[in-house]
């Protein structure tokens, strides 16, 4: 949603535009972009639109009906872009489908790839992403489908190499590894649905699962599917 009178939703054909009343519905034409092409993540920005799907990263204007492969993303070109959010300081991170996290600066250009390394503890777990969230201290946290949860809390390190992630997986309290979606509450605590239920992670690092026993009525949940309301409500989409 780039305003309060539109709303974009992107399909696995084509992205579509409607209003908040949902009176009409129509598929957008932003040559050169292919019309039907699956669109996995959306990410409003100054009155234009970030666009992930199966054939890497666009910048999109929706009121010009225009778009553009995003320069000196060719890495990306072939690579689902599952997930994207943007940090404090205008860089944009981007989660894939198999190639992990990429870190990308609009003003340079400059793209750094934090690739899953499963026998280097401090790197990335997994890397199919599903889900990205920079919290309210700048923390960028990322759930994969399979890797659990991992947390860069330095996301201006100069290197990939030098990153260091901390891992959230079944041995630190997680119900399942597949996780879909990240939200954080007013209290700063980051919330997680996965394949089995939720679970919550607190200021201390501490993560507490919940499942029917607690309440939680839907068992498995959908990658990338869910939102914070302005009233603190979190809402996750689930099977």
């Amino acid at each position: 949603q780039l305003d309060a009178t539109h709303v974009y939703l992107g399909t696995d054909r084509g992205l579509y535009h409607t209003d908040p009343a949902l009176r009409t519905l129509r598929r957008l034409v932003l040559p050169p972009l292919d019309p039907g092409r699956i669109v996995f993540s959306l990410l409003p920005d100054a009155g234009k639109m970030w666009l992930g799907g199966g054939d890497g990263l666009w910048l999109t204007d929706p009121q010009a009906a225009s778009a553009s492969r995003v320069a000196g993303t060719a890495v990306l070109n072939d690579e689902p872009v599952t997930a994207l959010t943007k940090a404090a300081d205008g860089k944009l991170w981007i989660g894939t489908r198999t190639r992990g996290l990429f870190r990308y600066d609009p003003g340079s250009h400059q793209i750094d790839h934090f690739p899953p390394q499963s026998g280097n503890p401090s790197a990335m777990s997994g890397g199919n992403i599903a889900t990205l969230l920079i919290d309210s201290r700048g923390w960028l946290w990322i759930g994969t489908q399979g890797g659990g949860v991992n947390l860069l809390k330095d996301t201006a390190v100069k290197l990939p190499k030098e990153a260091r992630f901390v891992r959230y997986g079944l041995a630190q309290g997680l119900p399942n590894v597949l996780v879909d979606q990240l939200l954080e509450d007013r209290t700063g605590r980051i919330w997680a649905s996965t394949d089995r239920g939720l679970a919550v992670i607190d200021k201390n690092g501490t993560v507490t699962a919940l499942q029917r026993a607690d309440g939680v009525a839907i068992p498995d949940y959908w990658s990338n599917s869910g939102a914070r309301l302005a009233s603190g409500e979190l809402l996750f989409g689930g099977a």
